[in-house]
């Protein structure tokens, strides 16, 4: 079950909002634009919600933890040739992982 809180969050340096809904789209999530900058992306395991805060993309939101979720975001954020940062807690909001990838 998705968590009733958010969980996760993460940053991209340089890079529209088109591109990164685009990558999570080809990678499974659903896109629905909610304003003029924000944008619901959902998929069975995540509820995440993607803003335009020019010159980058934020994305905060609420996942369920597991290998498997953040091997398939890993891989997404990397083709987007873009530095980003995300972080993830636990329900006691303890940072769990925390992850920094830089072109």
């Amino acid at each position: 079950m998705i968590p009733e809180k958010n969980n996760f969050y993460a940053t991209f340096e340089h890079i529209e909002i088109s591109t990164v809904k685009e990558a999570l789209e080809r990678a499974g999530w659903v896109s629905r634009r909610v304003s003029e900058i924000d944008i619901d992306l959902k998929n069975d395991w995540s509820d995440l919600l993607l803003q335009d805060d020019k010159p980058n993309s934020l994305i905060s939101g609420a996942i369920i933890i597991g290998e498997r979720s953040l091997q398939l975001l890993d891989s997404v954020f990397k083709t987007l040739n873009t530095t980003f940062k995300y972080e993830l807690y636990d329900d006691n909001e303890n940072i769990l992982v925390e992850k920094e990838f830089r072109v």
